[in-house]
């Protein structure tokens, strides 16, 4: 047999491929090449640090039940491998629709289903090399959504290297983007700076003309820098997404129904339209995430200008930030940038309002569920009834406070939450209750900063 003429690229794209097969059929690299070549031999074919020779690959195609050409078209991109024992003429665009499937419920929040239709009703065999870069990429983010960072930047940097090798910038960078998310996640903010700064390189570079993702960078690089304490370069990053989201809308019903009517048509096996109102569907889930990120630009940069004593303008964008989270349904933010405008208010003297606006937090964090955004809200509602004069009032409602600070651990808050609340049992001649909720605040902040 001649020997193999294949580029760096095509051995690399071979080699995920053999290892995928490999792993469906549940073999091990040894049973690939067994009497005939070493297993580490096959590991570096595998790792696209070898050149397979024209005997290996035959050796190895026979062992995993396929052709030399099957396993060579595997390494052109776009062109789908040759048609299985069905004879089927549609297996590649199917895959398409297969792989479009899980995106959606990706975009819904559905990793488990999302996962079922990778792991169940995908044959990888069958899949082009651009297929599978988009497989290992869905892969990664079910690990990213459901918190398994290690083995989602294992698949990230997978589909990264074949991203790079096909020549595909856009992917790349929407590696990059999702690493600087884990990072960011695992409070590696250096790193995730780095990875987000690679993103939007690549996306400079590209001239991609697509504001939403843009945004969505601008957006993670302005909290990375927040949380690095340089408040200049996120206000950059912060504004910069606020640009690129203006204008857009609400479109979050408008995927539900392209969904559905995907649904619809792939029931009755026209998988053409059922391709298209998918394709549709996803553009739209695309948009919604967009106007979050909107959303928490606004947020941010209130709380930014909150800082910075710009009351005006920051009540302007808190309140925006509120309204558009609101129309979303996001809850979560919208107690948050309620809670934000509470506490503005209470530095301008407008302790009703205030009282009323921690009231509105409160109810959002409520429908979250989240233990950590109630607290917080239960504590703000006390400092306006502290403030108000209603020491009594503000103490229940302190209590109540930490107990869900306690069960979130969020240590910071708790301990100025143990703070006021000592502040208002002094208020009330309870001294050494006082005294004992001071020493808590005084412990905790002690115990933060020896952690630090």
């Amino acid at each position: 047999m001649a020997e193999l003429l294949l580029s760096p690229d095509q051995a690399a794209i071979i080699g995920l491929k053999i290892r995928e097969s490999r792993l469906q059929l549940g073999l091990q690299q040894k049973d690939l090449v067994e009497g005939e070549f070493s297993k580490s031999y096959i590991s570096l074919i595998e790792s696209g640090r070898v050149m397979p020779s024209a005997k290996a690959l035959k050796v190895i195609a026979n062992r995993l039940g396929l052709t030399v050409e099957q396993i060579i078209n595997m390494a052109t991109p776009g062109n789908p491998v040759v048609a299985g024992p069905e004879g089927e003429s549609e297996v590649f665009s199917r895959w398409d629709l297969v792989l479009d499937e899980a995106r959606v419920y990706l975009w819904q929040h559905d990793p488990e289903q999302a996962k079922f239709i990778l792991l169940h009703r995908i044959k990888i065999r069958q899949l082009s090399s651009e297929q599978l870069k988009l497989y290992h990429f869905l892969l990664a983010s079910i690990n990213m959504e459901a918190g398994d960072y290690e083995a989602a930047i294992t698949e990230f940097k997978s589909t990264g290297q074949m991203a790079h090798s096909l020549g595909d910038g856009d992917m790349e960078a929407r590696v990059f983007y999702r690493l600087g998310l884990i990072y960011y996640q695992q409070k590696k903010y250096m790193p995730a700076v780095e990875a987000l700064r690679r993103a939007n390189e690549l996306v400079s570079e590209l001239h991609v003309r697509e504001p939403k993702f843009k945004q969505q960078i601008c957006t993670a690089l302005g909290d990375c820098y927040r949380m690095l304490g340089d408040q200049n370069q996120a206000n950059n990053f912060y504004r910069e997404g606020l640009e690129l989201g203006n204008g857009l809308r609400d479109y979050a019903a408008m995927a539900e129904a392209a969904w559905n009517t995907s649904q619809t048509y792939r029931e009755i096996n026209n998988f053409a339209q059922a391709k298209v109102y998918t394709g549709k569907a996803l553009a739209l889930y695309e948009a919604v995430e967009s106007l979050g990120n909107l959303a928490k630009c606004q947020a941010m940069l209130g709380v930014i200008l909150v800082e910075r004593k710009d009351y005006i303008t920051a009540d302007k964008y808190l309140g925006e930030a509120l309204s558009l989270a609101l129309q979303l349904g996001e809850k979560k933010l919208a107690a948050t940038a309620s809670l934000n405008l509470a506490h503005l208010l209470n530095l301008t003297d407008r302790v009703e309002d205030s009282l009323v606006m921690a009231e509105k937090s409160l109810g959002y964090a409520n429908e979250t569920g989240d233990s950590a955004i109630i607290g917080e809200a239960m504590s703000k509602l006390a400092q306006g009834y502290a403030q108000k004069g209603d020491h009594s009032r503000a103490c229940d409602y302190f209590v109540e406070a930490i107990d869900h600070l306690k069960d979130a651990s969020a240590q910071e808050v708790l301990s100025q939450t143990y703070y006021d609340y000592g502040q208002a049992l002094s208020q009330l001649g309870r001294v050494e209750e006082a005294l004992r909720a001071m020493e808590m605040a005084y412990n905790l902040q002690t115990a933060g900063r020896a952690y630090r």
